[in-house]
């Protein structure tokens, strides 16, 4: 079976993911700026909000940057080992996967933590700043766990594609090149 269309289309899903990280955290510093901006008077509380925009803007610009800058070379790689040593690269990126969508339950369980918080700040705290700053890690972890489904449904599928795959056993020596035309 050849991988290659499915290892394009998962790294071409997770590049689209990363963008969309990198546009949500600037979306959220931006957000956060002009929040503190604008907070004077009557409006001042809303400053508490800048926090968790602004922290968990730079995670998703971090999360999203690294997989843009890495992907490319990842990819080249891959298909490289694919095609030297097709069983024990197909075994170590089906464990990469594997490890990959074992992370997103974690991340899933902490991003569900953070609603908590966040809800429970907006409901019960007497301050109208820290209302606004549950508010935000409402909206910023929401959106962190709405991206993080998203990848984890592509790995998901990328991975069944990886173990679909019929390669050669690990000792199967590669077939000689046919001679040069004379």
């Amino acid at each position: 079976m050849d991988l290659e269309p499915a290892i394009d289309a998962y790294f071409a899903s997770e590049e689209a993911g990363a963008t969309l990280f990198v546009a949500a955290g600037v979306t959220a510093i931006v957000l956060a700026l002009g929040l503190l901006g604008l907070a004077r008077g009557e409006r001042r509380p809303w400053r508490g909000a800048a926090v968790p925009l602004v922290i968990l803007g730079l995670v998703e610009l971090a999360v999203g940057g690294a997989v843009l800058v890495t992907t490319e070379a990842q990819v080249a790689n891959l298909k490289t080992d694919l095609e030297v040593t097709p069983a024990a690269a197909l075994l170590e990126e089906r464990e990469r996967v594997e490890d990959v969508i074992a992370a997103f339950d974690v991340y899933e369980i902490v991003e569900g933590f953070l609603v908590f918080i966040g809800l429970a700040m907006a409901v019960a705290a007497r301050r109208t700043a820290y209302r606004a700053a549950g508010l935000a890690l409402v909206a910023q972890a929401l959106t962190l766990m709405a991206l993080d489904v998203r990848a984890e449904g592509h790995a998901r599928t990328y991975l069944a594609a990886l173990e679909a795959a019929e390669l050669p056993p690990p000792d199967t020596p590669l077939p000689d090149p046919p001679p040069e035309p004379r």
